[in-house]
């Protein structure tokens, strides 16, 4: 019995279908599906029509009900997404053939973006994920190891890596082993150094991540121990951020300098000490006096005798700065507060403060003082004297207010000093931050004190004016003091005529006694 034909088809006629319907309908000859590992883009379940259309949309052919072959578009964008995708699920699970048969594809290519959380291209993604398979074999591809756009190389992406806390040992090794890979297959191009847009370097990023294996092949590799990005921190300051001692150890071990300050002033022990990791910070130390310091201090005789001083106000400002071993350098110039108001870099370098960071310390520091807020309590403070007459302080205190005012004076003079110097250095000084302030702003600040130091100036005349026309009538010599007289014609004629009274006078007493009493 022949098979029933569909509606419209006599039994007699002829259809492209030919005999290849009877495997359609006779269960024992319907033929298997396909064994290949299904396409993301199939994986997506329809009608047996819409199975066909979408097959046809992407640009397939039937050759039988269930099997389809590719016929590449490079022009169909969804079907270049197809593969992309597959490509990518095909180097996170390591799958080699399916990279193999993407790529013959013709619709990508071993450098195509992806743009993925795990990488921009695929030799980014096997970093990212140490893949050491999937690497040799992007590498044997002749992938490139261009950096992304922001600047990070292969190699940052590969020491950054993430993988499970549970298996970090074995994961570390895998970095290691893909580093390997690398430096074999590209010895020339690699570039372990290379700096990111942040300035920031492969040692750097595993020092921040704690791989101590990782640190020590990098060193293997000629990674530089001592190179700053962009906040002039070290690989061995981002160890110590981060509470990695063991790595931190590992870098002072191989060489990294401890002495290196960030921007902010702040040397490595300093980063310790703010983390509260005290034995840390010794662990620095140690290595930074074992060094030769560049600004050790000289060293002093101690005399027998201890005398006690009265401590300047310099010295005050480097007790607070914890540079008080530095006072000699200060005190063997004869530097008082005011100077040091006005001191600029080359100028501490002169002195012999070498060490870059106490030298951006004291810096900061003087800039600091300049910029300080005036304060009502460095007035002198006077007490009432005399409230019925309006009397609220002596003269003792009008001396205090007028020192007051001459030191004022003094520092405001270090302060235009100190401006007039390092803009004269350092004329860039004005060209940066004109978005909140520029010099013709600075001009209109400056012609405000100058009107101020004018009504300051006639004030000091008419205070001297009067304190001049005073000064006869009210200098009183104090009690303790006898000032002898200098004596006169007239005071002469009084004595004696004084004197000779006296002496007539006890004559004529005497006279009358004898004449009584005789």
């Amino acid at each position: 019995m022949s098979a029933m034909r569909p509606a419209g088809y006599s039994d007699d006629d002829e259809d492209e279908w030919g005999d290849s319907h009877q495997s359609y309908f006779d269960s024992d000859k319907t033929p298997k599906p396909s064994t290949d590992p299904p396409h993301p883009a199939d994986l997506v379940g329809s009608s047996d029509a819409n199975e066909i259309r979408r097959h046809k949309a992407m640009g397939q052919v039937r050759q039988d009900f269930y099997q389809y072959e590719a016929v590449p578009d490079p022009h169909d964008s969804r079907q270049r997404a197809a593969v992309r995708t597959s490509f990518i699920e095909a180097i996170l699970n390591g799958n080699l053939e399916q990279m193999d048969r993407d790529l013959a594809s013709g619709l990508i290519t071993v450098n195509v973006e992806l743009n993925t959380f795990e990488g921009t291209n695929p030799i980014f993604m096997a970093c990212n994920t140490a893949q050491k398979e999937v690497l040799k074999y992007l590498l044997s591809k002749d992938a490139s190891l261009a950096p992304d756009p922001m600047g990070s190389t292969p190699v940052m992406a590969l020491v950054s890596a993430v993988g499970l806390t549970s298996q970090m040992e074995d994961f570390e090794r895998r970095i290691v082993d893909c580093l390997d890979i690398l430096r074999s297959s590209r010895p020339d191009s690699l570039d372990v150094n290379q700096r990111s847009s942040q300035r920031m370097t492969a040692l750097m990023f595993a020092a921040k991540a704690g791989r101590t294996k990782v640190v020590d092949k990098l060193i293997q590799m000629k990674a530089n121990l001592d190179l700053r990005d962009s906040q002039e921190w070290t690989a061995l300051c981002f160890a110590v951020d981060a509470g990695h001692g063991h790595v931190a150890r590992v870098l002072l071990n191989a060489g990294a300098d401890p002495d290196f300050p960030t921007r902010d002033g702040m040397l490595a022990a300093d980063l310790a000490s703010a983390r509260g990791q005290n034995d840390l910070r010794n662990m620095i130390l140690s290595f930074s006096e074992q060094k030769p310091l560049v600004t050790a201090p000289k060293p002093r005789t101690v005399p027998e005798t201890v005398t006690l001083r009265k401590f300047s106000g310099l010295d005050n400002v480097l007790m607070g700065l914890n540079l008080s071993e530095y006072m000699h350098l200060f005190q063997d110039h004869a530097l008082t507060l005011e100077q040091f108001l006005t001191l600029t870099e080359d100028e501490l370098l002169e002195i012999g403060i070498s060490k870059v960071g106490v030298r951006k310390q004291i810096m900061d520091c003087i800039c600091d003082l300049h910029k300080a807020d005036w304060q009502r309590s460095s007035l002198a403070k006077v007490s009432s004297k005399d409230k019925q007459r309006k009397i609220f302080f002596t003269c003792p205190d009008c001396i205090s207010m007028t020192a007051n005012m001459a030191e004022h004076l003094k520092y405001l003079s270090s302060t235009l000093e100190f401006l007039t110097k390092q803009i004269s250095e350092h004329p860039e000084i004005l060209s940066l931050g004109q978005d909140v302030g520029n010099v013709s702003f600075l001009l209109t600040t400056l012609g405000k004190f100058k009107q101020n130091l004018g009504l300051l100036t006639r004030r000091y005349r008419e205070f001297d004016q009067l304190l001049r026309s005073k000064e006869k009538t009210h200098s009183y010599q104090p009690a303790s003091l006898i000032v002898p007289l200098v004596p006169t014609k007239s005071s002469w004629k009084r004595t004696i005529t004084f004197n000779v009274t006296v002496i007539a006078g006890i004559g004529l007493l005497t006279l009358y006694l004898f004449r009584r009493f005789h």
